[in-house]
Order: structure tokens, then C-alpha cells, then sequence
């Protein structure tokens, strides 16, 4: 069973302008996101999803396909 994340989607005030901020993203090519760290338990994380926090509620789903190296 995969696991999941949360993020807070600092900036945005309303789930419409999360959605334009990740259409744009996405629009570049494939939607990629950093972390400082690669999770302990990133096997299982594969496969889940990263929920959205705006306004403390989760209002959006992303799924995680997976983690890669960073390109320098």
C-alpha cells in the first residue's frame, strides 16, 4: 500500500490559483517538484499521492510517479 504527502501550498490563497500555478508548471513539460531530502521510505511514497493544504483543509490531489536525482 503506498504512502502519501502533504504540502502546504504557500502563496495560494484559493484552489484556483493552485490549479493555474500547476497548469503552468505542467504546461513546461512534466510537473516536477524539489525536496531538500529524499524520503527515508521513498519506495513506498512511489505510487502515492501529495495532497494539497491551502487554508488548512487538503483541497487537491497530485500522484507521485516516482524520485530522481537532482540535475545540477
Amino acid at each position: 500500500m503506498p504512502l502519501h504527502l502533504t504540502k502546504v501550498a504557500y502563496g495560494c490563497d484559493s484552489v484556483a490559483y493552485l490549479r493555474e500555478r500547476i497548469a503552468v508548471r505542467a504546461a513546461e513539460g512534466a510537473f516536477v517538484m524539489t525536496t531538500r531530502y529524499l524520503p527515508k521510505r521513498h519506495a513506498e511514497i512511489a505510487g502515492g499521492s501529495l495532497f494539497w493544504i491551502v487554508k488548512h483543509q487538503l483541497v487537491g490531489r497530485t500522484p507521485i510517479l516516482g524520485f530522481g536525482e537532482a540535475e545540477s
